[in-house]
């Protein structure tokens, strides 16, 4: 008879990361830097088994019985411990970096294994149309009205960092979370084909927003000799790319063997933290170089549903504390009034939104504007890569700003999402009345 573990799979799993992450942190933390007392550690560990505990007796029921998934609840959490209470001091985010790199890697790797590759039908196609519709006109949106604000303010040449500032803000724009759809699909029970369609539309609408991150995100690290090589930005993509799908080619020849759920798990959490340690001490945008080699083997290798199925039941963990951290990492603005600024963000990525709807509208059914919003993981990965990257004040300006507008839209997401399959799926007449009277209560 097979003896049950002392702690379940996925926790084994993320404290294993975490401590393998988190080495360098640990002995700094012991004596090897100043400062830092090494129960900042000890605080993540506990973290990570409350993030465990939490994700399978509460946020489980949850999803189950209503389709509710946020992470509003953890980031809420985590500025609460650190600029409101001062539990986590500032330096923690600093210290805590290579872990939140795995956990940024984990979702960059399970987005590549999402998006559909092979075998498209006429569903795919169109959720690849919506999709790129949808995708370009909140771009456009987003970056056409202040651009148009900018010319007509300035005389002079725009600041080359708040060009990058919009550029991020038009990619965490794009994202579109597909779990909502799903999981509130499953609650109400919803038949036919609306779930998979808004589902498919998201996956493809957050892989366009990881890609343009790539191309972004790019800050070649600092090897002695690289200046004479005159490395351009777009040359770095190049190499980015070549570095991911050479790491997904490794890692497909180990994927090869039938390897039970305790190896496949190894190798995965090695991936990982492989991958995410790359694009580290390279200077390449983390949640890209895993997204390109989770794309590399959902096209080359057969095991790649089962990575795939593994990593969802293990990244829960991971995100929660994505989100926690992303709150831990908020700071007030010296000028308090530049968090506002993430409302006109927000009001202009539901005009754009807004906008394609009518390019996608079909007889008989909703536009799928309303079910493309939710912010999700993928977005505060990219935000997180961001602030990893860029430390200059107007970065943690515009971080804050935007981290408090993916909270108003996460909880508008929720609401709209469930009206939208209401209208455009086949829901039960029982779960229909109690969605009903769950909105009038």
């Amino acid at each position: 008879m097979r003896r049950r573990p002392l702690l379940p799979r996925p926790l084994w799993a993320v404290l294993l990361a975490a401590m393998l992450g988190l080495s360098p942190a640990t002995a700094w933390a012991a004596g090897g830097g100043s400062g830092q007392p090494l129960s900042t550690v000890l605080l993540l560990i506990g973290i990570i088994a409350v993030a465990y505990i939490v994700t399978h007796l509460v946020v489980n029921w949850l999803e189950r019985r209503f389709g509710f998934i946020t992470g509003i609840e953890y980031l809420v959490l985590g500025i609460m411990a650190g600029p409101v209470l001062g539990w986590i001091g500032p330096g923690t985010f600093e210290l805590l970096s290579p872990f939140l790199s795995l956990g940024i890697g984990a979702i960059g790797l399970w987005a590549g294994l999402t998006v559909p590759m092979r075998g498209l039908d006429a569903l795919d196609r169109r959720a690849l149309k919506a999709a790129g519709v949808t995708s370009g006109m909140t771009a456009l949106v987003l970056l056409g009205v202040p651009w148009a604000g900018l010319a007509l303010l300035s005389s002079g040449e725009a600041n080359p960092e708040l060009v990058h500032i919009l550029l991020i803000g038009a990619c965490v724009g794009l994202v579109s979370d597909p779990r909502p759809v799903q999981l509130l699909a499953a609650a109400l029970q919803a038949k036919g084909e609306a779930p998979r369609f808004a589902a498919q539309a998201g996956a493809f609408a957050s892989a366009a927003a990881i890609g343009a991150l790539g191309l972004i995100l790019v800050r070649p690290a600092s090897f002695a000799g690289l200046e004479q090589l005159q490395i351009l930005p777009w040359h770095w993509v190049g190499i980015e790319l070549g570095i991911g799908l050479l790491l997904g080619g490794v890692f497909a020849t180990f994927l090869r063997r039938e390897l039970d759920e305790e190896h496949l798990l190894a190798v995965l959490i090695g991936m990982i933290i492989f991958t995410s340690g790359a694009a580290v001490a390279l200077g390449m945008s983390t949640l890209f170089l895993n997204f390109v080699v989770g794309l590399f083997l959902k096209v080359t290798s057969r095991h790649a549903e089962r990575v795939q199925a593994l990593l969802a039941n293990n990244q829960k963990p991971f995100s929660i504390l994505l989100f926690f951290f992303a709150g831990v990492a908020w700071s007030t603005p010296e000028a308090a009034w530049m968090l506002l600024l993430g409302l006109p963000w927000l009001a202009l990525r539901l005009a754009g939104r807004a906008a394609a709807s009518p390019l996608l509208r079909m007889p008989g059914r909703p536009a799928p504007a309303r079910a493309l919003l939710a912010p999700g993981g993928v977005s505060v990965a990219i935000l997180l890569d961001y602030r990893l990257a860029s430390t200059t004040a107007l970065a943690q300006a515009a971080y804050a700003a935007l981290l408090l507008a993916l909270l108003v839209s996460e909880i508008m997401a929720w609401r709209l999402t469930r009206r939208w399959l209401l209208d455009a799926a086949d829901v039960p007449t029982s779960r229909l009345q109690a969605q009903l009277d769950l909105e009038d209560a």
